[in-house]
């Protein structure tokens, strides 16, 4: 008959499926740090295996970080975090499409950048990111950091496996205001 006549509906058609088993975020095993770092051969992949188990970035948020994201010493100029930390900013127009799936407010005001997400940095990362910028300052002109822009040709879906990221964690456009604002 029409739908439209009849008078109760038992079940709204468009409601979420019940029953079925909620999927959790796969954890890694405790020791699952420790073993990669012991099997990367490069500071950029221990940068990473780092980053991402110490802050619980997501691989797009990683990916996605400009070096004005970055405030890895004390008293940061954006006063929003006195210890050392990063700001997650979504941006549309990152060069090896990485992205956010977060997008609180972000704005850079005098080269800073304040507002979005902001992460707590530990000593491991903040140490991470110093052996990678001085072994990639080491390796000569052939190395990622040859102009301001690091391999901005790294996709999100590339980064998920830890030898594919380049050096886009640690990467930089220039200072933009927020698209969105």
């Amino acid at each position: 008959m029409l739908g439209h006549a009849k008078t109760s509906v038992p079940v709204n058609p468009l409601a979420p499926q019940r029953g079925g088993r909620r999927r959790h975020p796969k954890m890694l095993p405790e020791d699952a740090r420790s073993r990669l770092l012991e099997v990367v051969n490069t500071a950029r992949d221990r940068l990473v295996v780092t980053w991402l188990a110490d802050s619980g970035l997501r691989i797009g948020e990683l990916t996605g970080l400009h070096l004005v994201d970055l405030h890895l010493r004390a008293g940061a100029g954006c006063g929003e975090c006195p210890n050392a930390h990063l700001h997650v900013c979504h941006r549309c127009d990152n060069r090896n499409r990485a992205a956010a799936k977060t997008k609180p407010d972000w704005w850079v005001r005098d080269g800073v950048v304040t507002g979005g997400l902001v992460k707590r940095a530990s000593p491991a990362m903040v140490n991470s990111y110093f052996e990678y910028m001085t072994s990639a300052v080491n390796a000569g002109p052939s190395s990622a950091l040859t102009n301001e822009y690091a391999s901005g040709s790294i996709t999100a879906k590339e980064a998920s496996t830890v030898g594919a990221v380049a050096a886009t964690c640690s990467a930089v456009a220039p200072p933009h205001e927020n698209p969105t604002r």
